[in-house]
């Protein structure tokens, strides 16, 4: 599996991410390495790092990025298949160490279906990881933080622009169960519709709703998201949380302040047939 760069083709107007997500006893790191090229043809690299209670955007010159096989570098920060090492040494926040990812465990589809090889969409998105164990340890301000039998998460977005409004929900960690769960509603400007993609790994096996699969959005709102597809039923329902402010893409700009949660309790139910086939609570 690799991580897969595209913007070696775009030289404007364009942004790629990646979204490294860790987590251990009810605590979250997620990283968010990338690139952005701004309208007029501006370049530069960024990584966000994001915890339970804060977020930091720190940002490179576009010589600072490089990809070397499936790994991709943003300055001494390394991200790769199979972890990340990271040298972060700011005023504001000190985050040093490697941690180390088992196997991953990616769609064998695009999660967008045909939609991911249409042109000029404003976002593509992928799922590359839903569940992997973690090992190692970082420092976090001095402090260690031990990731050891942890579970990990890893998607990427690229194209132009963050969807105009959407909502975004992710968790993996269901106690020693091997669950996990993604799922997002999103304004589709190039149709002009709002589009649903989502993707559930459960008892070994991964079920995705989405548009082209046509998916219904029975609720949507106040945390609570409820899919319904081939008579399978997918309900979600998430805790109010710290939202945090992140720097998203417009037009390829780091300039849209967006506001999600690190680390959020979820409740998770899934019918097939009408018959429940797990329910839980993620820490």
């Amino acid at each position: 599996m690799s991580l897969n760069y595209r913007g070696q083709n775009h030289r404007y107007r364009y942004f790629e991410g990646w979204y490294f997500k860790q987590h251990k006893d009810g605590r979250v790191l997620a990283l968010i390495p990338g690139i952005a090229m701004e309208r007029g043809g501006g370049k530069s690299a960024f990584l966000q790092a994001i915890t339970d209670e804060s977020s930091h955007l720190f940002s490179f010159p576009f010589t600072a990025f490089s990809r070397q096989g499936d790994q991709i570098r943003i300055g001494p920060n390394r991200f790769s298949p199979q972890g990340i090492d990271l040298d972060i040494r700011e005023p504001e926040l000190e985050l040093r160490g490697s941690l180390r990812y088992g196997y991953l465990t990616p769609l064998r589809f695009p999660i967008m279906g045909p939609f991911a090889f249409l042109p000029r969409m404003e976002c593509y998105h992928d799922i590359l990881s839903m569940n992997h164990v973690l090992s190692g340890e970082v420092r976090y301000n001095g402090k260690p933080w031990n990731f050891r039998g942890g579970k990990g998460y890893l998607e990427k977005d690229r194209g132009r622009s963050f969807p105009r409004f959407y909502h975004w929900m992710q968790a993996n960690d269901f106690g020693p169960r091997n669950v996990s769960v993604m799922a997002a509603v999103a304004h589709i400007p190039t149709f002009q519709f709002t589009g649903c993609i989502a993707a559930l790994l459960c008892h070994k096996k991964i079920y995705t709703f989405t548009t082209y699969q046509r998916v219904r959005v029975e609720k949507n709102g106040n945390g609570i998201l409820t899919l319904t597809q081939n008579r399978r039923r997918l309900e979600l329902e998430t805790a109010p949380g710290l939202a945090l402010p992140l720097q998203a893409p417009r037009e390829g700009a780091l300039t849209r302040t967006i506001h999600e949660h690190a680390s959020t309790k979820m409740a998770l139910r899934f019918y097939e047939n009408e018959t429940l086939v797990f329910a839980g609570e993620s820490a």
